[in-house]
């Protein structure tokens, strides 16, 4: 007779649930992960939004200019750069205190 001695390849319970609560902590982490991601993401279109407005706002009223300009409620100073050659124009805003 053979003993009773042969054991079946294969996990334990405990070895499952072990495996199974490390994914299930690998996938909150990257759930977490994507969902701040996405957070910062419409962040950053709101704020790109709002400059694209600004810049369009300065660019129907910058033509008109003569030194100073007013935009969303605030007196910016017009200064107008030009390159050596003549070929680049910069327009800086600088922001006037009340």
């Amino acid at each position: 007779m053979r003993p009773a001695t042969c054991r079946q390849a294969g996990f334990t319970l405990l070895e499952v649930l072990v495996a199974v609560v490390i994914l299930g902590l690998a996938y909150v982490a990257i759930l977490q992960s994507l969902s701040l991601s996405n957070t910062l993401i419409a962040r950053l279109d709101r704020k790109r939004g709002e400059r694209l407005a600004t810049a369009l706002a300065f660019a129907r009223e910058a033509p008109a200019a003569q030194g100073e300009i007013f935009l969303r409620g605030s007196k910016f100073k017009v200064l107008h750069y030009l390159s050596e050659d003549g070929q680049l124009e910069t327009l800086r805003l600088v922001k006037e205190e009340r």
